[in-house]
């Protein structure tokens, strides 16, 4: 009965009362509790503590059903050998589908890693350029073309850690280190660690939420579109690198997307107040 109220909750958005549900159900030792409230997470978009409760049914008979679930939101950040890992021995539809997912995406990526170096290389210059401008002046449209540009870059240094890249993530690219000087570097260094660069998204999305709430009050659309793309960075930072705050201003991000997920009651809106914690 706690199984399907706290279903129902869920889907009415009410996140904190069926998890407060499940929980009493799985301290009671229902592990179909415990699976059901990773779904309830990954519906809401909470990858990282979906992550946490699939992982924990590992080696139990609910495994099954969790690990093409886990498979889907470890291949969101474009670790492929990772998520064929955790779909070893498993044969179901659903991972059959997972496996195919993963092949196609994969695929996909290897069509256009040659190109990753040249494309870093543009972006990073673009990041440079508008950080000096913010800096001076700020402004939404630079803003917001910042998110685009770190989100990119967020996603190029993901595929980059695969093994299909080895290549393109030893190309040296030219990258300043200052007005008007640069140096060589490889690309995987260039554009670094996939966690940090989702953060460094996240943070360029809470910075133009703030602009939007100022210049375009009456525009909820938009307030909602920035406000989830800043939502999804955050998350994926800690599924690559766990549910703590480990970047300057991961605080300020955090805080702020938090804000604007309670303005538009999005049922994800009271699940980062202690990140600090154990999950």
């Amino acid at each position: 009965m706690s199984i399907s109220r706290a279903t129902e909750l869920a889907s009415q958005g009410d996140l904190l009362g069926a998890e407060d549900l499940l929980w009493t159900a799985i301290d009671a030792g229902d592990l179909e509790a415990k699976l059901q409230l990773a779904f309830c997470f990954h519906d809401a978009g909470l990858y990282s503590l979906a992550k946490v409760h699939y992982e924990g049914l590992a080696g139990t008979q609910l495994w099954n059903d969790a690990a093409s679930q886990l498979a889907t939101i470890i291949l969101e950040v474009h670790d492929y050998k990772l998520a064929r890992t955790t779909l070893a021995g498993v044969d179901t539809p659903e991972s059959q589908s997972t496996q195919a997912a993963i092949s196609s995406v994969e695929e996909k990526s290897r069509g256009y890693v040659d190109d990753i170096p040249k494309i870093v290389e543009n972006l990073l210059e673009n990041e440079t350029t508008l950080l000096a401008k913010l800096a001076i002046s700020p402004s939404f449209d630079d803003q917001i073309t910042l998110l685009e540009v770190r989100e990119f870059l967020a996603h190029y240094s993901s595929v980059l850690q695969n093994d299909l890249a080895l290549t393109a993530k030893a190309t040296s690219i030219s990258m300043q280190v200052a007005p008007g000087s640069a140096v060589g570097r490889a690309t995987g260094i260039a554009v670094g660690d996939p966690a940090r660069r989702w953060f460094e998204a996240a943070h360029a999305a809470a910075n133009v939420v703030a602009f939007a709430t100022q210049e375009f009050p009456d525009d909820q659309d938009l307030f909602q579109s920035l406000t989830l793309r800043g939502f999804e960075a955050i998350e994926k930072k800690y599924v690559l690198s766990g549910r703590e705050i480990t970047e300057v201003g991961e605080d300020f991000a955090v805080n702020n997307i938090a804000w604007a997920l309670a303005q538009i009651d999005h049922p994800a809106k009271d699940f980062w107040s202690t990140l600090l914690g154990d999950v």
